[in-house]
């Protein structure tokens, strides 16, 4: 069994958090992911596993019997496009104000 399937936490929300939604919106472009740089990322992961030269940058954490502890296929289409979006989902909480994206906006 893969350690990834013991894992049921996921991330469906990336963003930015402060006091100042001001310094936030300022921010948010430079932070924001580009449909390259995940097709890339994706591109890494995938030839990682197969030829099993990684990228360190990429390089996938092993259990103690070399097994990978995460197994990370490609982005449905729809998360991808969501992942390299506008981060324009603003609200407070926990007294921050979040500026950030779902990847999970539809069903």
């Amino acid at each position: 069994e893969e350690c990834s399937t013991l894992f049921y936490a996921h991330t469906f929300w990336i963003g930015l958090a402060g006091t100042s939604m001001e310094t936030l919106e300022q921010g948010a472009p430079f932070a924001q992911l580009r449909a390259g740089a995940i097709e890339n990322w994706e591109a890494s992961l995938g030839s990682a596993v197969s030829a099993g030269d990684a990228d360190p940058r990429f390089e996938l954490p092993t259990g103690k019997d070399g097994s990978t502890l995460f197994t990370m296929g490609s982005f449905p289409s729809e998360a991808r496009q969501n992942l390299a979006g506008i981060w324009n989902e603003d609200c407070h909480y926990g007294g921050f104000e979040h500026l950030g994206l779902s990847i999970l906006q539809t069903e």
